[in-house]
């Protein structure tokens, strides 16, 4: 069946299934919104507060890359499916667990990096927010990496519509701690294998821990690819304030039931024996 169209032309493709989770569907293709969870420590709990859209694709019921899919593609439809994949994000919120809590948008483009095509999204984003009836202080939306001469742009225009702000690239070379200070994101995103360098050395993670502190004058921080207990273990000793991976959870399909609502610090950190860790 077909979706409603909302902020779409006539000729874009979105359908909905008969749960009302909305796809999109190009000839043989199907792409479908999926989310992860991000997590905040309470207590001796980590307490599911976000969630980070993503988008899988598929092709005669085989998984494929979504880049993979653009070359399969004409390029007049490439502008479809990085509008499409934003949209299906914020449509299927509702049929998600956690929709009450926060939904990180990435911005990256797959394959348009045209600035005026990127703005242009973002009037999608605004207008489907609308839409779905999402209080626009629940989005958060991270800037583009390939498009840093835009992020003042983009910025000012998801200020003016209430929507937050998150910088990725933090312990990389592209960092810019001039922007960080004019753009005062509300996130910032810890550069995953930058973290996973860090997480080697004592000497290092305690230094992280001052960073951490530094940035949190301004902006949460996030930390991602938290994938074994002892990046866990080094990302909660630092004192941040989100954290995301594949040791606490994966992409889920829109509408799939999630049980990791609330993990156990203890248990993360000792799978094998229980132990009592020191990070009480």
């Amino acid at each position: 069946m077909k979706a409603a169209a909302g902020w779409f032309g006539r000729d874009d493709r979105l359908c909905v299934d008969e749960v009302g989770i909305e796809y999109g569907s190009f000839e043989r293709s199907r792409l479908r919104a999926t989310y992860r969870p991000i997590f905040a420590r309470s207590g001796d709990r980590l307490e599911r507060v976000a969630l980070e859209g993503g988008t899988v694709a598929a092709v005669a019921g085989e998984p494929v890359r979504l880049i993979d899919l653009l070359v399969d593609l004409p390029a007049t439809e490439h502008a479809a499916i990085e509008r499409l994949r934003l949209a299906l994000q914020l449509r299927n919120l509702g049929h998600t667990d956690g929709a009450e809590g926060q939904l990180l948008l990435d911005l990256e483009p797959l394959a348009n990096t045209s600035r005026a095509k990127v703005l242009a999204e973002l009037d999608l984003v605004t207008g489907e927010i609308g839409r779905a009836d999402i209080d626009a202080a629940q989005v958060v939306c991270m800037l583009p990496a390939c498009l840093v001469e835009t992020w003042p742009a983009i910025a000012a225009h998801l200020r003016r519509h209430g929507i937050g702000i998150a910088m990725g690239g933090f312990g990389t070379a592209d960092w810019s701690q001039a922007l960080f200070h004019d753009i005062r994101p509300d996130i910032v995103q810890v550069d995953g294998e930058w973290f996973g360098q860090v997480c080697r050395f004592d000497a290092t993670v305690r230094l992280f821990g001052s960073l951490v502190a530094r940035l949190q004058e301004e902006a949460r921080v996030l930390v991602s690819g938290v994938d074994t207990p002892e990046m866990q273990g080094a990302a909660l000793r630092a004192g941040v304030n989100l954290l995301q991976g594949g040791l606490l959870g994966g992409h889920a399909l829109a509408g799939a039931d999630a049980d990791d609502r609330s993990l156990d610090v203890e248990e993360l950190l000792h799978p094998d024996d229980g132990a009592v860790g020191a990070l009480r």
